[in-house]
């Protein structure tokens, strides 16, 4: 309410004060004293009503830490903080960004401690419930984006730090777990998309495009590694190697038409293949190898010719390095077997032949 005070004293002028307004305060309350813009001044608590609505603007310096304690009732739900709303629209160019939470602090020269932007503490795991520190829902391009190292620890002492990867329906997973190493190790990923095998050498992620570096264990020295029927990698020596089929014995055989013939691979039988004298070139002895040679409907000499440093053994001689020859008959025919790096033995013949 407005007053009027007229202060009159003997041998002075009369003063009059005017527009007093007398405010009645409570005694020893605690509140914010409110002026409409009127002249009408109410007075409320210090707190907030928990009722209210609140449009704050510009920045608020908590002099100490807030601390905001919220529960839900038993058997309840409640998200003891929300915030929330419509995103007004952003510029294509993508200089608009809008953040919910946003911690912005000006780091210090330390001696010791530590700073967490975010610090969740730790929780007695229930049984009953599932509890996560962090859930990020879908829709969003990237559920975590970090320029930092990302570092996932254990507990200490039982659990260790591991990625767990789902599958679609979220019921089966592939766990990422380190094994107990007592040195730390760092995993480089190639730059390029590898064109090789990938593989890991001394805790390094490499490329290879032979597989001689690499070591497969759980097999056999000297054999073949075979898939069994459970597409598991084990020793040949120890599986079937055909389930169904035969095998039919059959041999190489080649007809040749030019000369000198080269003769290479495995074991097989070579034919002259034209009306003209024929020259078969054996390749270097190596125990085991075995060809035949032989006319079939042309009466030409056929030339048999180790390579250097070999040796035909014919009729119980050494041909010494020399070839030999047949005589020219249809029905010629010969085999020759290596029985080590240095000698062929003529094991059959047809016809007649001789050392050149």
């Amino acid at each position: 309410q407005e007053y009027k005070v007229v202060v009159t004293k003997d041998g002075y002028s009369s003063i009059t004060l005017d527009n007093i307004f007398i405010l009645r305060l409570p005694t020893n309350a605690v509140g914010v004293l409110t002026n409409d813009g009127s002249g009408n001044y109410t007075w409320s608590a210090s707190s907030f009503s928990e009722s209210g609505d609140y449009s704050p603007t510009g920045t608020w310096d908590w002099l100490s830490p807030l601390t905001i304690s919220a529960i839900n009732a038993a058997g309840e739900s409640a998200n003891a903080l929300t915030l929330s709303g419509t995103l007004g629209a952003m510029d294509a160019t993508g200089t608009d960004i809008f953040r919910g939470i946003y911690l912005n602090y000006t780091n210090a020269n330390h001696t010791g401690g530590a700073f967490y932007g975010i610090d969740i503490a730790d929780i007695t795991e229930d049984t009953d419930a599932q509890e996560i520190g962090i859930k990020i829902g879908t829709g969003y391009d990237y559920g975590i984006m970090s320029s930092s190292k990302l570092l996932l620890k254990g507990d200490g002492s039982t659990t260790k730090g591991t990625v767990q990867l789902t599958d679609l329906d979220n019921d089966g997973y592939v766990a990422i777990t380190p094994a107990n190493e007592t040195t730390s190790y760092t995993l480089t990923l190639p730059g390029t998309s590898p064109t090789g095998v990938l593989r890991a050498d001394t805790g390094v992620m490499s490329a290879s495009d032979t597989l001689s570096g690499i070591v497969i264990n759980g097999g056999t020295a000297s054999t073949v590694a075979a898939w069994d029927g459970s597409q598991n990698l084990t020793s040949l020596s120890s599986q079937n190697v055909i389930t169904t089929g035969y095998i039919d014995g059959a041999i190489n055989v080649t007809v040749s038409t030019s000369t000198p013939v080269t003769v290479s691979g495995s074991s097989g039988y070579y034919i002259n293949g034209s009306d003209a004298a024929k020259t078969f070139n054996l390749p270097a002895a190596a125990k085991g190898l075995a060809y035949c040679f032989a006319n079939a409907l042309y009466a030409r000499a056929i030339t048999i010719h180790p390579a250097s440093g070999d040796y035909i053994i014919l009729a119980g001689e050494n041909n010494d390095s020399s070839d030999v020859v047949s005589a020219g008959a249809s029905t010629d025919k010969i085999c020759v077997l290596a029985i080590d790096s240095t000698y062929w033995l003529v094991t059959s013949s047809t016809g007649t032949w001789g050392n050149d």
